[in-house]
């Protein structure tokens, strides 16, 4: 019997381009230096998983987005994900292996 051990990843996810304010104009900025013939499309799609704004804050869609964009692009990584042997499940995490750290008093130092 050989035991072959999977090195890299095991599962991929995926997060929806999220532009809250602070970043938003950053990534206009950016979008016009390098593909100024794309902007308008780019930021269109953005506007597309979001219903019609840059950013959508609500818990459960700003990750995800909404609308048909959104699910065309959520079929198309799951099925990438699938392909690629990517859709395995994420490992639990380890809290046997987290040590508190001592304190020397009740206030801790900065630095």
């Amino acid at each position: 019997m050989t035991l072959r051990l999977r090195r890299g990843p095991t599962s991929a996810q995926m997060i929806l381009l999220r532009l809250p304010d602070e970043v938003r104009d950053v990534f206009r900025e950016w979008l016009l230096r390098h593909f100024p013939d794309r902007v308008r499309h780019m930021l269109s799609l953005v506007r597309d998983t979001r219903g019609g704004k840059d950013y959508d804050s609500r818990f459960g869609t700003r990750m995800t987005g909404e609308g048909p964009h959104a699910t065309l692009l959520r079929q198309r990584f799951d099925k990438a994900r699938e392909h690629y042997g990517l859709d395995g499940k994420m490992p639990s995490l380890r809290d046997d292996l987290f040590e508190a750290p001592k304190l020397e008093s009740a206030q801790m130092g900065l630095f």
